[in-house]
């Protein structure tokens, strides 16, 4: 709840391709997901954790990807 990265601070990182289809005409076709555990079901450190993008519907060809900030990114940007 207390932290994000807002790529508007790293132009050049991969995560700034990524929008959020908030307040527009777009839905979004992807979402973020922490992965807590390996292959094994062995859990990871929390420093450890990773945070995948994963599609929630087909994504064709030079199609934008829109997934989710939550809520609390947008009530930090007010």
């Amino acid at each position: 709840k207390t932290w994000y990265l807002d790529a508007q601070y790293f132009p050049r990182a991969y995560t700034a391709m990524i929008n959020d289809a908030f307040n527009s005409k777009f839905k979004n076709n992807c979402k973020f997901e922490m992965e807590i555990e390996d292959d094994n079901g062995n859990k990871y450190a929390i420093k450890d954790r990773k945070i995948c993008l994963k599609a929630i519907n087909d994504i064709y060809f030079g199609e934008e990807l829109f997934a989710s900030y939550g809520d609390d990114y947008w009530k930090a940007r007010t």
